[in-house]
C-alpha cells in the first residue's frame, strides 16, 4: 500500500483533542491523528509517514522526532518498554514498512 505521502496531502480534519488548559499533548494530538488514518484506511493501517505529514498540516508544534518516538515505542504495544509511561494505543504491523493500526484490546498480545 502506498503512503498518501507521496500523492499529496490535504487535511483530513481540523479538530484537535484539548486539555482544559487549551493545550494538548503529543500523545492525544497523535492518537486522534491516527484515529483519522486509520478511519479513511480500507486496512485500518496508517504509515508513520502519514501521521508525520497530517501532525505538519495541522500545525502541530511537535518535533518531528517527538512524533516518531510516540508512534514506534512510547504508544505501541508491541514495542520494546523503554519509558516510564508507555500506552497501548497502536498495533505495529509491519517494523519495515513504518505500517501500524489501532491497538484492539483480547485481540493483540504481545
Amino acid at each position: 500500500m502506498r503512503s498518501n505521502v507521496a500523492r499529496g496531502w490535504t487535511p483530513l480534519s481540523t479538530s484537535r483533542p484539548q486539555r482544559e488548559d487549551d493545550t494538548v499533548t503529543a500523545h492525544q494530538e497523535i492518537r486522534e491523528v491516527a484515529r483519522t488514518l486509520a478511519s479513511h484506511a480500507p486496512s485500518d493501517e496508517f504509515a508513520l509517514a502519514d501521521v508525520i505529514v497530517e501532525m505538519r498540516v495541522r500545525g502541530s508544534r511537535y518535533a518531528e522526532s517527538t512524533i516518531r518516538t510516540h508512534v514506534t515505542s512510547r504508544m505501541c504495544a508491541n514495542a520494546p518498554d523503554h519509558h516510564a509511561v508507555v500506552y497501548r494505543d497502536f498495533w505495529c504491523v509491519d517494523r519495515g514498512s513504518g505500517r501500524y493500526r489501532l491497538y484492539l484490546p483480547g485481540v493483540d498480545e504481545n
